[in-house]
């Protein structure tokens, strides 16, 4: 099978594909690598075929969008000495350059099975959405004038004969060997009710229930033969074989697991109430609903929010700073962090003052505001009118300042 391609202008050489044919000989076994034809006629910009010593040939293959690239192979330093500008290449036998790993070759890149998800060079995955999708070809060469390339070739039904070969041979199915499939008749014909083993080799029928490879008497928490297990032990504790009465339960004695009543349990309330309305009781006799009623009045459980509760002490209440012992009976201690004593002494001296001339006290005015004094002594003394008794206390003398006149200075004789 041929197609035939239009002659290509690019980079002024003149590229011309022969054909593109499937390459796969009947003879070929199943792991043989499967290829395609590529042929062309390369001129160059004057006409003559470019019969050059070294050329590489690039292929990249694309999905269908031209966006994805899925696969590229190279051959490098191919030989078109004497060639008449003649080229032929077997497509999937080049160098493989994308994916640099994987399992993905030329044959199961052209698969559209949706299992097929393909990395793409220039990132992210393409996954083909229909059985028909195709993919484009990107070819490009390098020659002393410098890369030239040709892209965008639609690859339509000649690499597809791949798969349609497969199909053909039935040696495999989505990628795997048929021989990794089971076919009706390698299963036994089961009768109703009975279960499909595989030993390793072959499938056989079982009827359910029946275990296979099982025999003998069992051991552990668990005893007997197949027909009369028997639970006998838990966590390797005894578990004796009475059986139990209602309303006992499994107990631990120490030694095994015995059923037991339980003295405590049991029991039924009939009935709740409340003996004051801080708890208030619905359905008491049925489905009982306790309410605690919360709040800031009296008959109420104090909320957090409570003024009731405000500058109260509890009793015992342990007290600092001027006062010292605890409620209800505190100790004042200090005052401004004077002591007791200093405070009484204090208390003392104030209740001891007098307006006449007694050493060691507080003065105070009689009751016309005069105070009598042993003798008086100071830098400055300002006063309007001066008396000077005798030493009976019965004449004086006065000395009073004129109102008129300015102001003097009056020193006495020594």
């Amino acid at each position: 099978m041929k197609e035939t391609a239009p002659v290509i202008r690019q980079n002024f050489f003149c590229l011309v594909l022969i054909l593109l044919t499937l390459f796969v000989a009947p003879s070929i076994s199943y792991a043989a690598p499967m290829t395609s034809n590529f042929q062309a006629h390369i001129n160059k910009p004057d006409g003559q075929p470019m019969q050059e010593s070294s050329v590489t040939f690039t292929f990249s293959y694309r999905d269908p969008s031209n966006l994805c690239t899925l696969y590229v192979e190279e051959f490098p330093n191919v030989n078109m000495t004497a060639s008449n500008g003649d080229v032929n290449l077997k497509l999937g036998s080049g160098n493989r350059t994308h994916p640099a790993v994987g399992p993905l070759t030329y044959f199961s890149m052209f698969s559209n099975s949706a299992s097929n998800v393909m990395n793409c060079f220039e990132g992210g995955n393409y996954t083909p959405s229909i059985m028909t999708e195709n993919r484009k070809l990107i070819v490009q060469f390098t020659t002393v004038n410098g890369l030239q390339t040709l892209g965008g070739l639609d690859i339509e039904s000649v690499p597809y004969e791949l798969y349609a070969n497969e199909a053909e041979n039935s040696k495999s199915l989505g990628g795997f060997a048929a021989s990794l499939y089971t076919k009706f008749s390698d299963v036994t014909t089961c009768t109703g009710g009975s279960l499909l083993q595989f030993n390793g080799s072959v499938f056989s029928c079982v009827a359910p229930g029946t275990p296979a490879n099982f025999s003998g008497s069992l051991s552990g928490d668990v005893t007997g033969n197949q027909s009369a297990t028997v639970v006998s032990a838990l966590r390797g504790v005894p578990l004796v074989g009475t059986a139990p009465t209602t309303n006992q339960v499994l107990q631990y004695n120490g030694t095994s697991w015995v059923p037991s009543t339980v003295a405590f349990g049991g029991g039924t309330v009939s009935n709740v109430t409340s003996p004051n309305s801080y708890l208030a009781v619905i359905n008491g006799s049925t489905t009982p609903q306790l309410t605690v009623n919360v709040g800031t009045v009296a008959g109420s459980v104090a909320a957090g929010n409570d003024g009731r509760i405000t500058g109260y002490f509890q009793t015992v209440t342990t007290l600092g700073g001027d006062l010292s012992g605890s409620l209800p009976n505190p100790t004042v201690a200090t005052v401004g962090l004077k002591t007791a004593a200093q405070i009484a002494a204090s208390v003392n001296d104030t209740t001891n003052a007098t307006h006449l001339n007694t050493a060691s006290t507080i003065v105070k005015r009689d009751g016309i505001g005069n105070i009598e004094v042993g003798s008086i002594s100071s830098v400055n003394n300002s006063t309007q009118n001066i008396y000077i008794y005798d030493s009976t206390n019965a004449r004086n003398t006065q000395i009073v300042r004129p109102i008129a006149g300015t102001n003097y200075v009056l020193t006495l004789p020594q």
